[in-house]
């Protein structure tokens, strides 16, 4: 595959299945494009918000829509829409605090339909009580993205 496509790739992947996924979970190994691949993806089709609590932000043009701290007052500004979905990409879900990872246990189990959820982990431990509430798990690979499981057909 010409390395100049692969981003291209990982991006359509990830944005085929926000499309029709209301929570979605990406694994992967560190350094690999996860969080740039997400925020692409979910900003060229919604509104897109981001939150890392480990202070980094990727991609230069999210940084109005991110936060780093304070995950409650984040999603609690959040502006939904009934006529397009929105985004919300949370990286490093295996590091948030733990009354944010309520937070986000919460809105996963909410499912509003104007909301799209991204949880960015490398940690399956972590992430194995909220599984129930993910709609789709996508692997990101060094040159590539695949949907290794979904709970629609």
């Amino acid at each position: 595959m010409d390395p100049r496509t692969i981003p291209f790739v990982k991006e359509e992947i990830i944005r085929n299945t926000i499309k029709s996924h209301a929570s979605l979970l990406l694994t992967g190994w560190r350094k690999i494009g996860k969080s740039v691949s997400a925020i692409k993806a979910a900003m060229s089709i919604a509104d897109t918000y981001y939150f890392n609590p480990l202070e980094i932000i990727p991609v230069e043009d999210i940084k109005e829509r991110s936060a780093t701290a304070d995950l409650v007052s984040f999603v609690s500004g959040i502006e939904l829409s009934d006529e397009n979905f929105t985004v919300l990409v949370v990286d490093n879900y295996e590091k948030l605090l733990p009354e944010d990872a309520e937070i986000m246990r919460s809105l996963l189990t909410e499912k509003r339909s104007s909301l799209r959820l991204i949880l960015i982990s490398g940690a399956f431990d972590i992430i194995t009580p909220i599984m129930k509430d993910i709609e789709a798990v996508v692997r990101i690979k060094q040159d590539t993205a695949e949907l290794i499981y979904t709970l629609k057909n």
